[in-house]
């Protein structure tokens, strides 16, 4: 089942690049899934980024995944 997460960023989060920020949180994905992720599948304030767009604080990041997918590549 596909399943939308929102990240809000916080204060320490910000000034960080956009594929960066995914590693960390998706511990266990492979780069290219975190690629292609970002391609199709991620959102920042409702609009399509780049890899190297530089998150801010307050900036909401949307994460369509399935729950198995999340499972897998959260640490």
């Amino acid at each position: 089942m596909l399943v939308m997460v929102k990240l809000e960023i916080s204060e320490n989060e910000g000034n960080q690049r956009l594929d960066k920020f995914l590693r960390k949180y998706l511990g266990n994905a492979p780069l290219s899934f975190i690629y292609k992720a970002i391609r199709k599948d991620v959102k920042v304030n409702g609009k399509r980024k780049t890899r190297e767009y530089m998150l801010e604080a307050g900036d909401e990041v949307s994460l369509y995944l399935t729950d198995q997918d999340l499972e897998k590549f959260r640490k």
